[in-house]
């Protein structure tokens, strides 16, 4: 049986999610020094992730990733794991 209680929570939730989210990728961002171009893309992605089929928590990954090269670390991943670059 469906109930609104159990849809509310769950909305409640993922707003909460959503937020959290939202502040990461802004964080990322920031650090990245991204131009204002670049975020507006982000959110145009985001906007639209049912036809485009990237979520928050891809951009987060991605984001990441590329201030962890960003700061000069130079491990990648490949299908066995992670490598380092000579």
């Amino acid at each position: 049986m469906f109930h609104i209680c159990s849809v509310i929570k769950n909305k409640a939730f993922m707003i909460t999610f959503q937020k959290h989210w939202n502040a990461e990728i802004e964080s990322l961002l920031k650090e990245l020094n991204s131009p204002q171009s670049f975020e507006k893309n982000i959110i145009d992605t985001l906007n639209n992730a049912r036809r485009t089929g990237i979520f928050p928590n891809q951009i987060i990954n991605a984001l990441s990733l590329g201030l962890s090269i960003k700061q000069g670390n130079r491990k990648y991943i490949n299908n066995n794991g992670f490598n380092w670059i000579s």
